[in-house]
C-alpha cells in the first residue's frame, strides 16, 4: 500500500507540473498571437469556404457572418452543399442571394460527394480544384462556426506574422450551450488542458506536430498543394490532424489565432457529445498512438488522481498524506488553468464555476477516451467506417 500511495503522489506531482507548463506556455502563445493580430498593414485576398451538410441550428446566422464579419481585405465566399436535396441547400441559396445583393462575391456550389469517406475534405477538394490562380489564401470555416469581427483579422494576422507560416487556425469554443451535453462540450473546450489553445501551446513547447484546428483555419495554397491538397485528405477521419502532420513533415510552420472559433451547436444529448469526442480521441489513438495515453494520464487525470488519493487516505496508507498534498496542488493548478483559459476566451465567471467546468470537462475527456479504446468503428454523417492506421477510413457495408 505504501508503494501505491507513492505512485499516486508521483502521478499528482507530474500532473501538476504538466498543468503549470500548460498555463505558462499558453500565456506566452496567446501574448504572441495577440500581437500578431495587429501587425498586418495590408490584408491579402482570401477565399472563404463554408462546407455544409445537414441543417445546423443557426446555419442562416453562421453563413451570413461570412460577409458580415469584418475583414479589411477582399474576400470571395463559397458555400458548399453535397446535393440540391440536402437540407442546407435552401438556406445556403437564400443567404447567397442576400449577400450577393449586398455586394458580396458569393457562390453556392453543389459538390456531389458520391462515396467520399471524409465528406468535408471532399467538399474542400472540389472548391480547391475550381479556384482561380490568384486565390492565394484559403480560409475554411465549418458551417456551425459564427464569425465575428475579430475572427478573420486574428486568423490572417497570425498567418501573416511570419512568412514561414503555412497555415493558422483558431481554437474552438461552444457559445450556444443549452443542454447538459452542450455544457459538457463547452467545459472541455474552455476549461481543461484539452482546450485547443492549451494543446497548441503544449505541442509547440514539446516540438511535436503543431495543432491545427479544422473548424476555422487559413492555409496558403502553395503549401496546401505541396502536401497533396485536400483531395489527398479524403481517406482520413481527422483531415486537420493529417494536414498538420504533412505540413510539419515538410518543414512548414503553423500559427494559432488569439480569437476562438465560435461553435453554435446546441441541443445535443450527452450521449451524442460523448460519441463526438470519442471520435476525436479515436483520431488521436489511430494517428498519434503515443499521444493517446496522455488523455488519461495527464489531460483528464484530475478526477482519477482525486479519487485515488482519497482512496489511499481512507485506508490510512503510509504516504497517503503526500498523495493528498499533491492532489490539492493539482486541483489548485487545474483551477488556475481553467480560470485563465475562460478569461482569455472571454467567458469569465466565478472560480467555483471554473472548477466545476474543469471537472466536468475532464470527466468527458476520460469517458470519450475509454470509449475510443473499445472499438475502431465510428458512425459519421450516417455512414459506418472502420478507422484504420493513421486514421484512414474504410467503409463498412451492412
Amino acid at each position: 500500500m505504501t508503494h501505491l500511495a507513492f505512485w499516486i503522489a508521483a502521478w499528482g506531482g507530474a500532473a501538476t507540473g504538466f498543468t503549470l507548463t500548460a498555463l505558462i506556455t499558453t500565456y506566452r502563445l496567446r501574448a504572441r498571437a495577440k500581437a500578431a493580430a495587429t501587425k498586418p498593414t495590408t490584408w491579402p485576398k482570401i477565399v472563404l469556404v463554408r462546407p455544409c451538410e445537414g441543417l445546423d441550428p443557426l446555419l442562416r446566422d453562421t453563413l451570413r457572418s461570412s460577409l458580415g464579419a469584418r475583414y479589411d481585405g477582399p474576400r470571395a465566399i463559397f458555400f458548399c452543399v453535397p446535393s440540391p436535396h440536402d437540407p442546407a441547400y435552401a438556406v445556403a441559396a437564400e443567404v447567397r442571394d442576400e449577400l450577393a445583393a449586398a455586394g458580396g462575391d458569393v457562390q453556392l456550389v453543389v459538390t456531389e460527394l458520391g462515396q467520399a469517406a471524409n465528406r468535408k475534405a471532399a467538399q474542400l477538394a472540389y472548391v480547391e480544384r475550381h479556384l482561380p490562380g490568384d486565390a492565394g489564401i484559403l480560409v475554411v470555416a465549418d458551417s456551425d462556426v459564427l464569425l465575428e469581427d475579430d475572427s478573420l483579422p486574428s486568423l490572417i494576422g497570425a498567418l501573416e506574422a511570419d512568412p514561414k507560416n503555412a497555415a493558422s487556425s483558431a481554437p474552438p469554443i461552444d457559445v450556444a450551450a443549452r443542454t447538459v451535453g452542450d455544457r459538457a462540450s463547452a467545459a472541455l473546450l474552455s476549461s481543461t488542458p484539452n482546450a485547443l489553445l492549451a494543446l497548441a501551446a503544449l505541442s509547440e513547447w514539446a516540438g511535436s506536430v503543431p495543432l491545427l484546428a479544422g473548424a476555422l483555419l487559413a492555409i496558403r495554397r502553395p503549401a496546401l498543394a505541396a502536401v497533396g491538397g485536400f483531395a489527398d485528405l479524403e481517406p482520413y477521419l481527422g483531415e486537420d490532424f493529417e494536414l498538420a502532420r504533412r505540413l510539419h513533415a515538410a518543414g512548414k510552420h503553423m500559427a494559432t489565432s488569439v480569437s476562438p472559433a465560435r461553435f453554435t451547436d446546441s441541443g445535443r444529448s450527452l450521449t451524442a457529445v460523448i460519441r463526438r469526442y470519442a471520435r476525436w480521441a479515436l483520431v488521436v489513438r489511430r494517428q498519434r498512438p503515443t499521444l493517446f495515453a496522455t488523455y488519461m494520464l495527464l489531460l483528464g487525470c484530475g478526477p482519477l488522481v482525486t479519487t485515488a488519493s482519497l482512496f489511499v487516505a481512507a485506508l490510512h496508507a503510509p504516504l497517503a498524506w503526500l498523495a493528498l498534498v499533491n492532489m490539492t496542488t493539482l486541483l489548485a493548478a487545474r483551477l488556475l488553468l481553467a480560470a485563465s483559459l475562460r478569461r482569455w476566451y472571454g467567458i469569465g465567471g466565478s472560480l467555483a464555476r471554473a472548477m466545476a467546468a474543469g471537472m466536468m470537462g475532464e470527466s468527458l475527456i476520460l469517458t470519450a477516451a475509454l470509449l475510443a479504446t473499445t472499438s475502431a468503428e465510428v458512425v459519421w454523417r450516417g455512414h459506418r467506417f472502420y478507422v484504420g492506421a493513421r486514421g484512414a477510413l474504410e467503409p463498412i457495408l451492412d
